[in-house]
């Protein structure tokens, strides 16, 4: 939670180099299997890609720089919402959000020039001082973001 990739990515590095066999399950010293390991290797995974606390979605918020490109789906964040997430360069190409219900949806990302739209309606997104954006979400509804001038695909 701290946005920092690099050092995430060395924590990760560590845990599964130094503190895993060969089959990845968690060791801890004096090597007694230690689930805890296991599912908080992959929570931070998860939480570098998307972090969902205080009401707000962080879209690549802690993306080390080991991984410029990539894509994930399915994750699930706090407030009802499915996210898929695909990045290029290390900077974020498209984002998916499905509601599970109703209501203003606020988010945050790296890049400040995204576009919103559910198909081919644009959605707008309204930007906070402190960079936060805020759109309306209707439950069920996917709504696509992504970065720059592109065009939102259907």
């Amino acid at each position: 939670r701290f946005c920092e990739g690099s050092l995430a990515y060395a924590h990760l590095v560590h845990l599964v180099t130094d503190f895993a066999t060969d089959s990845l399950l968690d060791l801890h010293p004096p090597q007694i299997f230690q689930i805890e390991g296991n599912l908080g290797g992959t929570a931070a995974v998860a939480e570098m890609l998307l972090q969902s606390h205080g009401g707000v979605l962080r879209l690549l918020p802690a993306l080390p720089p080991q991984w410029p490109t990539g894509a994930v789906t399915g994750l699930r964040a706090r407030g009802g919402y499915t996210v898929d997430l695909a990045w290029r360069d290390g900077a974020l190409l498209e984002a998916r959000l499905t509601a599970d219900h109703a209501g203003p949806c606020r988010l945050r990302c790296a890049d400040a020039a995204l576009h919103a739209a559910c198909g081919a309606i644009p959605i707008p997104l309204t930007r906070e001082p402190d960079g936060t954006l805020t759109l309306t979400v209707d439950a069920g509804q996917c709504v696509v973001l992504q970065a720059g001038e592109a065009a939102v695909r259907q």
